[in-house]
């Protein structure tokens, strides 16, 4: 757990009761123990949210970092397009109630390349479209 406190930025509140910590420290507490759970599937359910944009780019740079060095299937929820195109292999826009897949797309770009591939602009744009309607 030391190890995934660590990624986190944590290392020196581990011994911290969580009413002692900020909410984003808790964030990513959760995911720390989330990654620390030997589990082939992991669910996240809008795990960079209320984060500040440097601590959110740093926390997902350190959880691509861990997910490469112990692969496993993750499901993200997220309404973030820029997140999910991020960190996702396959964004399913789902409509509105009843839920049902609206439309795919496949990212085959690399995640460490993601961040200066111009190209996933373009699909950044679509899926924004297909969810407003555009």
């Amino acid at each position: 757990v030391a190890y995934y406190l660590d990624q986190m930025g944590l290392s020196e509140l581990g011994s911290q009761y969580p009413h002692r910590i900020s909410g984003g420290q808790r964030q990513r507490a959760a995911m720390a123990r989330a990654l620390a759970f030997p589990s082939r599937i992991l669910l996240m359910d809008e795990p960079f949210k209320s984060l500040d944009l440097g601590l959110k780019l740093d926390l997902l740079a350190s959880f691509v970092n861990s997910w490469e060095k112990e692969p496993r299937t993750v499901l993200l929820v997220t309404h973030d397009v820029k997140e999910a195109i991020m960190l996702a292999d396959t964004i399913h826009v789902f409509t509105n109630k009843p839920a049902v897949i609206k439309a795919s797309h496949r990212i085959a770009v690399p995640r460490h390349q993601r961040q200066d591939d111009l190209n996933l602009l373009v699909a950044e744009k679509q899926i924004i479209d297909e969810l407003t309607g555009g």
